[in-house]
């Protein structure tokens, strides 16, 4: 079931699903992801900044033969910034999501945690996974 939270000025609308499931055998399986959506303009406005940051510590520079780096910066600028426009056309989005599973006693069996990036179709995913490899019970 997704909850949806309006973006505040400093923030992203993001949805938050959780769910959870009960086993027969007892096992029960509790997971939350939260996908936050980042606005395509707000991409393209971040890599211009990244960009003229790059290019701001060469103006006023020369080159090894004594040319001035100035036009082909401005050059150079336009073209990242036409470029930045056809490549980002969709929203970015980023993916939290954390799975724990745990033994009918309570205890974890496995735990898996997942962050995902998507900007222009392209991603990163991390994870990390954390299983028990024994699980021993003491008679009464």
């Amino acid at each position: 079931m997704p909850f949806l939270i309006k973006a505040a000025k400093d923030s992203y609308a993001n949805d938050t699903y959780i769910n959870a499931s009960l086993e027969k055998n007892g096992n029960y399986t509790i997971s939350c992801e939260v996908v936050s959506v980042i606005p395509k303009e707000t991409v393209k406005k971040v890599m211009g900044g990244l960009m003229g940051a790059i290019t701001e510590g060469l103006k006023g520079k020369k080159t090894e033969d004594g040319k001035d780096h100035d036009g082909d910066i401005k050059d150079l600028d336009d073209e990242f910034k036409k470029e930045i426009d056809k490549a980002v056309d969709q929203d970015a989005q980023t993916s939290e999501y954390l799975c724990v599973t745990c033994f009918e006693n309570g205890w974890p069996s496995s735990v898996l945690k997942q962050n995902k990036s998507v900007i222009a179709g392209r991603g990163k995913l991390k994870q990390k996974l954390i299983e028990a490899c024994r699980f021993a019970q003491r008679e009464k």
